[in-house]
């Protein structure tokens, strides 16, 4: 898959755009830091629009959104385009990388993350104190299970092309065997 990332705070940026190129993305997601952004602030609708916007102008079909978050900004307008993401065969999934008892800037509130995931069609994971995740969302036997859930639901009849191939085969073969 390609990844891409968009960092946040009081305004949203592409910090790379979404590439194959997996070692390109390390190196980019290696160099975050929380002093990227100067202006303060946790816009995240103003992050989840520019991936909508990226996802609609490249016209990719079932992108999976990571969201590393300490839990601010959400607000209506993040519902909102989790949802319009969600009905438009994307996932939201988010990690949650501050602690229910963190409540700079402000509270966190589980609650709302969860329920924002869900609006996204995703799940929320958590840290633990030592920045340990809670379950293991890169598991590979659940992401492969999950990404064929996903196909089938989004567009399994394209899992039928073989199957069409092979019943067109016979003909195939006839058709070859006239000509010589």
């Amino acid at each position: 898959r390609a990844l891409g990332i968009i960092a946040y705070a009081g305004d949203a940026f592409l910090v790379h755009p979404p590439t194959f190129d997996h070692q390109a993305f390390r190196s980019y997601n290696a160099a975050l830091s929380t002093n990227l952004i100067d202006l303060p602030g946790s816009r995240l609708h103003r992050a989840l629009a520019l991936a909508q916007s990226i996802i609609n102008e490249k016209e990719t079909p079932n992108v999976r959104l990571w969201l590393v978050s300490d839990g601010g900004g959400i607000n209506s307008l993040a519902f909102q385009i989790a949802q319009q993401l969600s009905s438009e065969g994307h996932r939201l999934d988010i990690v949650l990388t501050a602690t229910t008892e963190s409540t700079h800037p402000e509270p966190v509130r589980l609650s709302d993350i969860q329920k924002l995931a869900r609006s996204g069609g995703g799940k929320t994971w958590t840290m633990d104190a030592l920045g340990e995740l809670t379950g293991n969302p890169f598991d590979k036997t659940s992401l492969v299970a999950e990404t064929r859930a996903m196909a089938l639901q989004l567009g399994g009849y394209r899992l039928w092309s073989h199957w069409l191939i092979l019943a067109l085969l016979p003909l195939a073969l006839w058709l070859m065997r006239r000509q010589m």
